[in-house]
């Protein structure tokens, strides 16, 4: 059965590699701008086994997204794709191999306490770092600063082995989807972008399952 699923999975991203470059072509999208998103499709299918190299290739792969989201005028998701996914998503692979099981790592969970803490505390940092956008003439500042917001707490949720952490994703999933949406209204070439945010969803949603697997798993043991 495992072998099959994973079948699937790579059927389904050997379409989308597909289709996303077909889409670049079309819209005569860069190169260079498109490379990220085909080396995001292999990662978040590593990411849906909860698999600990996803975060090693996505550290190197942010590098690359940092200098696409600079052409594309989303700076605050540049800088946090730069200076935050790049090092925490290594730092994240070297913990959990420190704590590995099996391809993974053993999984934790917020207490009650902690999660409306770190939920006061993201509504602080959205509201400051809108503020900064906004006066800045952010097109995007909105949908920017929550991405990049959510997108932080998410890599900090994952480097300490929350399991919680596809789940706040799964909201910032959403928020991706829309703000890629908008670029496309100003930029049809985004189009990809779009393209992948939509598949990236998917394989959140299967993140988030299969972490919630895996945590029960090690907890009943």
């Amino acid at each position: 059965m495992p072998k099959k699923i994973d079948i699937k999975k790579m059927s389904v991203g050997l379409f989308m590699l597909a289709l996303i470059v077909s889409t670049a072509i079309i819209v005569k999208q860069p190169p260079f701008m498109t490379l990220p998103l085909t080396i995001s499709i292999f990662i978040m299918l590593l990411q849906t086994s909860v698999n600990r190299y996803a975060f090693l290739i996505g550290g190197l792969n942010a590098i690359i997204y940092a200098i696409v989201y600079m052409f594309m005028g989303i700076y605050a998701s540049a800088w946090y794709a730069l200076l935050f996914s790049c090092p925490l998503q290594i730092i994240t692979f070297l913990n959990w191999k420190k704590k590995a099981y099996k391809n993974s790592t053993v999984l934790k969970s917020l207490s009650p306490k902690a999660r409306i803490i770190l939920s006061i505390a993201t509504l602080v940092c959205l509201g400051i770092v809108f503020l900064i956008l906004y006066k800045n003439g952010n097109t995007y500042a909105i949908l920017d600063s929550a991405s990049s917001v959510l997108g932080m707490l998410v890599t900090f949720l994952s480097l300490l082995a929350y399991k919680e952490y596809p789940f706040v994703n799964l909201i910032s999933g959403i928020i991706a989807i829309f703000l890629n949406a908008q670029i496309c209204t100003n930029d049809f070439s985004q189009l990809p972008y779009l393209i992948y945010s939509i598949y990236s969803f998917i394989c959140i949603a299967i993140t988030a399952s299969s972490t919630h697997k895996l945590y029960k798993e090690q907890n009943d043991n």
